[in-house]
């Protein structure tokens, strides 16, 4: 027989070869299943750098739609209605930065803190928005992802916990009772935007652990301003629609702790929390502004009670979901961001062992024992 590397000739009956030593039966058995595997096409440096582009465009996007959104909330007016004077007035942002003329107006900006931090509620917004705008423009993608986790954070905590109390200038029952509840409603918050993050980066690195660990610690925090909504709540908080969407967001929870159980979750679940995520966002609104529209509370019917109460309260609930959802918004396309990079940045595995077809391959060990 001949050698297969050397090309020697030799007698049928050698177990390996005269000249170079190779051993015939473990050169068949590797030739064998190296014949029978199929041989998976490499990533070309292109599509590399096609995939990083994916990437960076997806953030710039994110962060005109962030921007964008905040600079409406910041512009969206508001329809105050007085029962005392039996009138209503509409509300733009310089009619509230400007100083109080009249009863009504006066009457139409109540707040609990008595308007003396009302003017940086009212341009937190626009600051926010002017920042991330300007962060997509000049900024390069790691300090676009980490300044968005920055400006929404920081820009959401603020908004909720610090101005709680002028916050009521929206009349609106969902607004932090206190600076306690408005870290409550943070956590909450923050939860279901690492949720939305991990969600996303876990479709291109199904084996990293740091991401199912994230996933649990989303629902634990969401968990928090769950049991706060149904058990230290009453009113507007217990109607119909409002569970409809506690219903939801435990639905949610659930099918992230499953994600997170399984090494390599299935594609479909991952799409359908991303789905259940888009229903949320949705239905979250609505939610608002019926419970508001069928329940009261005694401060909120005196600043927007009757005289086309639902129209007055409709105009504030979409103020309110422009600046705070965008915030969170922009908060949770930062983590997404970020958790992309930094996975992205740990993968060492040499271009020619990565399938073409499954962007979602992950060799490093690292990551998996993340």
């Amino acid at each position: 027989m001949q050698c297969p590397k050397c090309g020697f000739e030799q007698s049928d009956a050698r177990q390996e070869c005269h000249r170079c030593g190779l051993e015939f039966a473990r050169w068949s058995g590797a030739e064998g299943a190296r014949r029978r595997r199929p041989s998976a096409p490499v990533v070309t440096t292109e599509r590399k750098v096609q995939t990083r582009l994916g990437e960076e465009a997806w953030l710039h996007r994110g962060l005109l739609f962030a921007g964008m959104g905040l600079l409406s909330g910041f512009l969206w007016p508001l329809l105050k209605h007085s029962v005392l004077h039996g009138a209503s007035v509409l509300l733009t942002p310089w009619q509230i930065l400007s100083p109080v003329e009249g009863e009504l107006q006066r009457a139409a900006t109540a707040t609990l803190g008595e308007g003396s931090h009302l003017a940086l509620w009212v341009l937190a917004p626009l600051i926010v928005a002017v920042l991330t705008l300007l962060l997509r423009c000049y900024g390069r993608p790691p300090v676009r992802a980490y300044g968005a986790v920055f400006l929404g954070g920081v820009g959401l905590l603020v908004m909720l916990a610090g101005l709680s109390a002028e916050s009521e200038i929206l009349g609106l029952v969902f607004v932090p009772p206190s600076a306690l509840g408005g870290l409550i409603m943070f956590a909450g918050i923050f939860g279901l935007a690492l949720m939305a993050a991990a969600n996303h980066a876990r479709k291109r690195y199904p084996r990293a652990r740091i991401l199912r660990r994230l996933s649990v610690g989303g629902a634990v925090a969401m968990g928090i301003l769950l049991i706060f909504a149904l058990f230290f709540s009453a009113g507007a908080w217990k109607i119909w629609a409002m569970w409809l969407l506690y219903i939801e967001l435990i639905g949610l929870g659930v099918l992230a702790i499953r994600s997170a159980r399984c090494p390599l979750p299935d594609e479909q679940l991952l799409e359908t929390i991303s789905l259940f995520l888009r229903v949320g966002l949705g239905w979250l609104p609505v939610a608002c502004w019926i419970a508001q529209s069928t329940a009261g509370d005694p401060f909120v019917d005196f600043v927007i009670g009757g005289g086309g109460g639902t129209v007055h309260v409709l105009l504030s609930v979409i103020k309110g979901f422009l600046v705070y959802g965008g915030m969170a918004f922009l908060m949770a396309l930062g983590l997404a961001a970020c958790l992309t990079q930094m996975l992205a940045a740990k993968v060492k595995a040499p271009a020619e062992s990565r399938p073409e077809g499954n962007p979602d391959w992950v060799s490093d060990a690292r990551i998996m024992r993340t």
